[in-house]
C-alpha cells in the first residue's frame, strides 16, 4: 500500500531497481503510472529518483523517489535538474501503481513491457480540511464534507406549484328542469344542482412540490461497490523456533493492535526479510473470514522482516501495515582495560 499527500511533497520508498531486466543500460529511467480506481483515468510521469541523495539509515535498502502534488502550482510530469515533477490529482481516493523500468532519459509516457511494481495507492489530504475528501484513512467513514460556499447550494426547488387551477367550472347549469308536469307536485326540482362544484378544484397541489429534498443526490458519493468502508491494521512478526523462519501475519481493528479482526475479502500480504546478510520476498494471503496467516519460509533463521504492501482483492478496505520502530544503535562502550598486576621483587 503506498499512500500519497495531497498539497505536499511526497518521497516514497518502493523495491524496483532491485528487479530492473538491464534490457534498458545500468541507469534506465523509471515511469510511473497511476490509474484511479473510479475514475479510470490516467496520470504517467516521471519522478526524481532521489535514492543516492535522500537522508535515511533505509535508503540503501529502497528506491526512494520524490515528486509534489501541490495544486496552485504548474503541474510538471517530468522531473529534470532544476524542475520538479508536481501533479494535479483530482480524486482524492484510491489508486492501482505502475512502476515501468524505461530507457535512460527517455521522456515516452508509453510504458514498456518491464513492469516492476504494481501496488495498491492512496491519496489523503489532513483532516483539518473540510471539503470532501471521500472515505479516506484519515476521516470517519461514511460522512460527507463540503467546504463553505463551494459545495451545493440547496437552491430549494420552492416550486410551490399551488396550481389553483381553480376550475370554478361552476357548471352552475342552473338547468333548472322546470318541466312543471302540471302535477301540482312542481317538480321544481330545480335540478339545481348546483353543480356549482365550487370545490374549485383549488385542490391547490400544494403538497408544494416543496421537495427541498433538493435532490441533493451529490453524486459525490463515491459509491465504494459495498455499503461500509473499512480501515484494519496488520501486524506482521516472526517464529524461529526450531530453526525454521516462520512468518506470522494476523489482522487488528485498532491502531494499537489489540482487538483482533477478520479479513473481508482475500489479502495478498508481501514483503521482505533478511537471513545471514542475504534478501528475500515473501508473500502471504489472508482468506476472506481469516484473522491471520502463517508459514514456514524455507530460508532458516530470519533476523528482520519487512511489509511492503497489502493488496485486498476488494474495494471497500484499506489495511495498514504496522511500521517498524527506527533500530537505536547498541552502545558498544569502551571495554575497560584491568590492568595485570606485576609482582614487585622482595
Amino acid at each position: 500500500m503506498i499512500y500519497i499527500e495531497q498539497n505536499a511533497t511526497n518521497n516514497i520508498f518502493v523495491n524496483v531497481s532491485q528487479y530492473k531486466t538491464g534490457d534498458f543500460g545500468a541507469n534506465p529511467r523509471y515511469l510511473w503510472r497511476l490509474q484511479n480506481a473510479q475514475g479510470r483515468n490516467i496520470v504517467s510521469f516521471y519522478p526524481e529518483n532521489a535514492t543516492s541523495t535522500y537522508p535515511s539509515m533505509y535508503a540503501n535498502r529502497y528506491d526512494v523517489f520524490s515528486f509534489d502534488t501541490f495544486k496552485n502550482l504548474p503541474e510538471n510530469l517530468n522531473y529534470t535538474g532544476g524542475s520538479a515533477c508536481n501533479l494535479h490529482l483530482e480524486n482524492e481516493n484510491q489508486y492501482w501503481l505502475g512502476v515501468y523500468e524505461m530507457p535512460s532519459g527517455s521522456t515516452s509516457y508509453n510504458p514498456s513491457n518491464a513492469k516492476l511494481l504494481n501496488s495498491l495507492a492512496f491519496i489523503f489530504v489532513p483532516v483539518e480540511n473540510e471539503f470532501y475528501t471521500g472515505n479516506t484513512a484519515n476521516v470517519e467513514p461514511n460522512k460527507i464534507y463540503y467546504k463553505n460556499g463551494t459545495g451545493i447550494t440547496p437552491t430549494p426547488s420552492n416550486t410551490a406549484s399551488p396550481t389553483p387551477t381553480p376550475s370554478i367550472t361552476p357548471t352552475n347549469t342552473g338547468t333548472p328542469t322546470q318541466t312543471p308536469t302540471n302535477t301540482a307536485t312542481p317538480t321544481l326540482t330545480p335540478t339545481n344542482t348546483p353543480t356549482n362544484t365550487t370545490t374549485p378544484t383549488l385542490t391547490p397541489t400544494n403538497t408544494p412540490t416543496n421537495t427541498t429534498t433538493p435532490t441533493l443526490t451529490p453524486t459525490n458519493t463515491p459509491t465504494p461497490t459495498c455499503p461500509v468502508f473499512t480501515t484494519q491494521y496488520l501486524k506482521t512478526i516472526t517464529d524461529n523456533s526450531g530453526g525454521f523462519g516462520k512468518i506470522i501475519v494476523s489482522l487488528y481493528s485498532d491502531i494499537g493492535l489489540t482487538t483482533p479482526t477478520n479479513a473481508i475479502c482475500d489479502y495478498v500480504v508481501s514483503g521482505t526479510l533478511m537471513n545471514v546478510g542475504n534478501q528475500y520476498n515473501w508473500s502471504r494471503t489472508i482468506t476472506s473470514g481469516s484473522q491471520s496467516s502463517s508459514g514456514a519460509t524455507g530460508y532458516g533463521i530470519i533476523t528482520d522482516v519487512i511489509t511492503t504492501s497489502v493488496i485486498p482483492s476488494c474495494g471497500c478496505v484499506i489495511v495498514i501495515p504496522e511500521i517498524p520502530p527506527t533500530p537505536t544503535p547498541t552502545n558498544t562502550g569502551t571495554p575497560t582495560q584491568t590492568p595485570t598486576p606485576t609482582p614487585s621483587p622482595t
